[in-house]
């Protein structure tokens, strides 16, 4: 059974990143960025208390092909229970125009903050309810503070 992650652990709970493929050849967008979600390493740049490579299992990408116009969402495995594939695709869809108009910075800050609203929506409940869910709470020697 899967585990409730402490949301208080000195690592952050979510990463997000952007990608822009550079690739001139012909090829498939999701494939190759699941891929690459499978063999990539974390630096630590922008978590400066964090020491070492981060965890991908707990990454969101966006992964934009500006050659091809097409956009996608690859997350870690850890992100499965609080990712709704196609609530947060439909934030892509919503960006379409500044997509379109080339406006990649506002269309990549308005896409990750709707997906980000969307992840935590989802895991506010999860955390609320573990168990409806099929999670395990944690233990009281888990939680921040210790346990009685």
């Amino acid at each position: 059974m899967p585990c409730w992650r402490n949301w208080n652990a000195a690592s952050p709970p979510v990463l997000l990143s952007v990608y822009f493929p550079n690739i001139l050849e012909p090829f498939s967008l999701i494939p190759h960025s699941f891929w690459t979600m499978n063999h990539l390493t974390v630096d630590e740049a922008g978590f400066p208390n964090h020491q070492g490579p981060l965890d991908p299992q707990w990454l969101l990408v966006l992964v934009l092909d500006v050659r091809t116009d097409t956009a996608c969402f690859m997350w870690g495995y850890e992100l499965d229970p609080y990712v709704e594939p196609d609530l947060i695709n439909k934030s892509i869809m919503k960006a379409r125009i500044p997509l379109r108009e080339s406006m990649l910075l506002q269309a990549a800050g308005a896409i990750m903050k709707n997906a980000v609203q969307l992840v935590a929506r989802k895991a506010r409940s999860k955390v609320r309810h573990p168990m409806r869910y099929g999670l395990m709470p944690p233990t009281p020697e888990d939680r921040k503070g210790g346990g009685a």
